[in-house]
């Protein structure tokens, strides 16, 4: 009995426990559904894009943050860059107040001096109603405004370049206008008043002495001041400005613009002008230092031999000074870029590159001059710079926040 017992339990027990291919069964199914549905790798990839879309949406906050925060910074930036079409538009409403302003700055009296030290300039004016075949007048902006156009310069290239000189230099005057506000600006290479005219026009200072060299470009420049009501205001002398005064050679490019002087060694065509010494010609035009607040020098190359005469002008610090810097016409007259930026080093503390391709810090220490032009290379590589003294007692620092 007790046998027959055991059997019967053992045979149930047997019934009752899967056996063979029935017990891996359930494992095999969800293998089967894995692989059907990619299940395990399914999970996986789910896991993972959830990660990504929570990561994503946290960068997405942080880069809108830090985006709206980067529009309030170049907004406030925006706001206090000075804006070239306001300028523009203020030009024409400016040139109107001119005769008030000729009136209480004497400047029938400046001019009546001019004519005296300056024969030139009396001739100049008698010449002012002749007809020139070569002075080009137009009108741009409610201003008379005369180019001087070489005859060899015909069709197309004629009409463009009369085009671009009826374009002020709207830019150059605001991004300079910190430094160039006050009652005197020097115009050294001053060509037809391009730079200096709109100065006065829009009262950023009261009166601009000019030196240009070229006949043809000074007869333009007597006639953009006489027709526009700036004689006394504008003063205008033949003359080109260098190291040594005496006479100077000349050379003539196609356009008015690239004139320059070349040295007395060199075997080059040219026409003989009077050369003055920048401190020279201060004197002669009787100019006091201290009302100088700007001076300006585009003279092709010659920038080093202008500061080599100007030792007594250079000794005041409170004047910036403007020069185009070309290492190809440095070179050609002699002067290697390494020379000028030493002239500079010496004089000033402090300079800006105008170039709109250079970024922070606007004012970098003139040591580093060298290194940041270093950019300028080939026969076209120029910019303009800023040269100016900085007082030692107050730091230059261009952070966002106004005091």
């Amino acid at each position: 009995m007790i046998r027959s017992d055991c059997m019967t339990s053992d045979n149930e027990e047997a019934r009752t426990k899967p056996r063979g291919p029935l017990v891996a069964l359930p494992a095999m199914l969800q293998r089967l559904v894995d692989t059907l549905t990619g299940g395990a790798h399914i999970r996986r990839l789910r896991r993972r894009i959830d990660k990504l879309e929570t990561t994503s949406k946290a960068f997405r906050i942080k880069t809108k943050a830090e985006h709206e925060k980067m529009k309030r910074v170049l907004g406030a930036r925006r706001r206090r860059i000075l804006s070239p079409a306001i300028v523009r538009a203020l030009l024409p409403l400016r040139a109107r107040t001119l005769q008030a302003r000729a009136a209480a700055a004497d400047a029938p009296r400046e001019d009546a001096r001019l004519q005296e030290r300056a024969p030139d300039y009396g001739q100049a004016l008698v010449a002012a109603d002749e007809q020139n075949p070569e002075l080009v007048k137009a009108a741009v902006q409610g201003l008379v405004w005369w180019v001087p156009v070489q005859s060899s310069i015909t069709g197309a290239a004629r009409e463009r370049f009369i085009a671009k000189q009826l374009r002020f230099p709207y830019r150059n005057i605001t991004q300079t206008r910190e430094f160039s506000q006050g009652l005197v600006m020097l115009d050294i290479g001053a060509n037809t008043g391009r730079m200096s005219i709109p100065r006065v026009i829009l009262g950023d200072v009261v009166r601009a002495y000019c030196a240009e060299p070229d006949p043809l470009n000074y007869a333009a420049l007597v006639r953009n001041v006489v027709d526009n009501g700036l004689r006394g205001l504008v003063l205008p002398d033949l003359a080109a400005i260098g190291s040594v005064s005496g006479r100077a050679r000349l050379q003539h490019a196609k356009y008015a613009g690239g004139h320059r002087l070349v040295p007395d060694s060199a075997d080059l065509p040219g026409i003989d002008v009077a050369s003055w010494r920048l401190d020279d010609w201060v004197a002669r035009m009787s100019i006091d230092p201290l009302h100088v607040a700007y001076v300006k020098v585009d003279t092709q190359g010659w920038e080093a031999h202008v500061l080599r005469g100007a030792p007594d002008l250079l000794a005041h610090q409170h004047i910036t000074w403007q020069l185009e810097v070309s290492p190809a016409m440095l070179d050609a007259a002699g002067t290697p870029p390494p020379e000028l930026f030493g002239i500079c080093q010496e004089r000033f503390s402090h300079f800006v590159d105008l170039d709109k391709r250079v970024g922070e810090p606007r004012a970098r220490p003139t040591v580093e001059l060298e290194q940041t032009l270093s950019y300028l290379d080939g026969t076209d590589g120029q910019t303009d710079i800023l040269l100016f003294n900085a007082d030692p007692a107050t730091p230059i620092t261009e952070d966002d926040d106004d005091e």
